[in-house]
Protein backbone atom coordinates (compact mmCIF):
# COMPACT_ATOMS: atom_id res chain seq x y z
CA UNK A 1 0.00 0.00 0.00
CA UNK A 2 2.80 2.60 0.80
CA UNK A 3 3.97 2.18 -2.41
CA UNK A 4 0.92 2.96 -4.30
CA UNK A 5 1.06 6.03 -2.68
CA UNK A 6 4.33 7.49 -3.21
CA UNK A 7 3.70 6.06 -6.93
CA UNK A 8 0.87 8.04 -6.45
CA UNK A 9 2.88 11.33 -4.75
CA UNK A 10 5.35 11.01 -7.31
CA UNK A 11 2.30 11.09 -10.56
CA UNK A 12 1.24 14.48 -8.45
CA UNK A 13 4.35 16.26 -7.95
CA UNK A 14 5.48 15.35 -11.81
CA UNK A 15 2.06 16.29 -13.23
CA UNK A 16 2.14 19.59 -11.40
CA UNK A 17 5.82 20.35 -12.19
CA UNK A 18 5.21 19.25 -15.76
CA UNK A 19 2.11 21.46 -16.81
CA UNK A 20 3.19 24.30 -14.53
CA UNK A 21 6.42 24.44 -16.94
CA UNK A 22 4.36 24.17 -19.85
CA UNK A 23 1.85 27.09 -18.63
CA UNK A 24 4.43 29.27 -17.92
CA UNK A 25 5.99 29.18 -21.05
CA UNK A 26 2.69 29.52 -23.13
CA UNK A 27 1.70 32.42 -20.23
CA UNK A 28 5.05 34.39 -21.78
CA UNK A 29 4.86 33.48 -25.48
CA UNK A 30 0.74 34.53 -24.73
CA UNK A 31 2.19 37.99 -22.76
CA UNK A 32 5.04 38.90 -25.65
CA UNK A 33 2.46 38.25 -28.55
CA UNK A 34 0.02 40.66 -26.97
CA UNK A 35 2.61 43.25 -25.92
CA UNK A 36 3.83 43.30 -29.50
CA UNK A 37 0.68 43.54 -31.25
CA UNK A 38 -0.25 46.23 -28.75
CA UNK A 39 2.61 48.27 -28.79
CA UNK A 40 3.86 47.13 -32.55
CA UNK A 41 7.32 46.08 -30.79
CA UNK A 42 9.18 43.49 -29.26
CA UNK A 43 8.71 43.12 -25.09
CA UNK A 44 11.98 44.68 -23.63
CA UNK A 45 14.65 42.58 -22.86
CA UNK A 46 18.03 42.58 -20.51
CA UNK A 47 20.12 42.49 -23.56
CA UNK A 48 18.23 46.16 -24.79
CA UNK A 49 18.78 49.36 -23.57
CA UNK A 50 16.17 50.73 -25.97
CA UNK A 51 13.01 50.83 -23.43
CA UNK A 52 12.87 53.15 -20.34
CA UNK A 53 12.55 51.99 -16.69
CA UNK A 54 8.71 52.31 -16.75
CA UNK A 55 8.35 50.14 -20.08
CA UNK A 56 10.83 47.60 -18.33
CA UNK A 57 8.78 47.62 -15.13
CA UNK A 58 5.20 47.30 -17.17
CA UNK A 59 6.60 44.53 -19.59
CA UNK A 60 8.19 42.39 -15.98
CA UNK A 61 4.67 42.94 -14.23
CA UNK A 62 2.87 41.74 -17.40
CA UNK A 63 4.84 39.15 -17.85
CA UNK A 64 5.27 38.06 -14.18
CA UNK A 65 1.01 38.39 -13.04
CA UNK A 66 0.43 36.45 -16.83
CA UNK A 67 2.92 33.79 -16.13
CA UNK A 68 1.80 33.26 -11.67
CA UNK A 69 -1.79 33.38 -12.93
CA UNK A 70 -1.13 30.74 -15.68
CA UNK A 71 1.35 28.20 -13.04
CA UNK A 72 -1.71 28.32 -10.49
CA UNK A 73 -4.18 27.73 -12.49
CA UNK A 74 -2.24 24.45 -14.31
CA UNK A 75 -0.58 23.68 -10.98
CA UNK A 76 -4.73 23.25 -9.44
CA UNK A 77 -5.65 21.41 -12.44
CA UNK A 78 -3.12 19.10 -12.26
CA UNK A 79 -3.77 18.37 -8.50
CA UNK A 80 -7.24 18.13 -9.47
CA UNK A 81 -6.24 15.60 -11.94
CA UNK A 82 -4.17 13.53 -9.44
CA UNK A 83 -6.57 13.30 -7.03
CA UNK A 84 -9.34 12.21 -9.59
CA UNK A 85 -6.96 9.76 -11.20
CA UNK A 86 -6.27 7.95 -7.39
CA UNK A 87 -10.12 7.49 -6.56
Amino acid sequence: MADKMDDSDAFEKMLVLGLGLLAASVARKAASAVWTASTGRTPPSVEDDRGTATVVLLWGAAVGAAVGAARLIAQRQARSIARKRRG
